[in-house]
């Protein structure tokens, strides 16, 4: 297992990128997977995103359609959004979350981009001291959490 120090500094250093740091030009899809590779946390525990599950969350109406096979801005955003929280709430409730968002794109993924920051933060000042039974402790959290939020947008549909 690895050392929690170790993991914590990891996650103290690592960003996503902002609205700002993404390219200002439209991109064809290889340069959107790469581009998406370096967005996640932990990409180890993640599946590397694919132009087919791109493809299928334009399906899902989680993403729009590319305009002339090339995407924006508010593509890479949406993707980078898609790619964390499609690890603890399935697909459904996401296309429920994003259309509860108001605003524009670059508006949503600014405070989705300030909500990970904060709660990396907190999450860091909860870990400072050592804890007996972390493991199990994060686990309970995240299945209450994931719970919770899957029940609160079942409620709003």
């Amino acid at each position: 297992m690895k050392e929690l120090s170790d993991i914590l500094h990891f996650l103290e250093s690592k960003s996503i990128r902002r609205w700002k740091d993404f390219p200002d030009i439209d991109l064809y899809m290889d340069q959107v997977l790469t581009i998406m590779e370096d967005q996640l946390l932990f990409p180890e525990q993640a599946q590397s995103l694919s132009a087919s599950m791109v493809n299928n969350y334009v399906k899902a109406n989680l993403l729009s359609r590319a305009q002339k096979k090339k995407y924006a801005r508010d593509h890479l955003a949406r993707l980078s959004m898609i790619g964390m929280l499609k690890q603890v709430l399935p697909l459904k409730e996401l296309e429920s979350l994003f259309s509860s968002m108001d605003g524009e794109e670059k508006e949503s993924y600014e405070l989705f981009c300030d909500l990970l920051d904060k709660s990396k933060q907190a999450l860091l000042e909860d870990l400072e001291e050592e804890k007996e039974n972390l493991v199990l402790e994060m686990a309970i959290k995240s299945y209450l959490y994931q719970a919770l939020a899957t029940s609160l947008l079942e409620e709003e549909k």
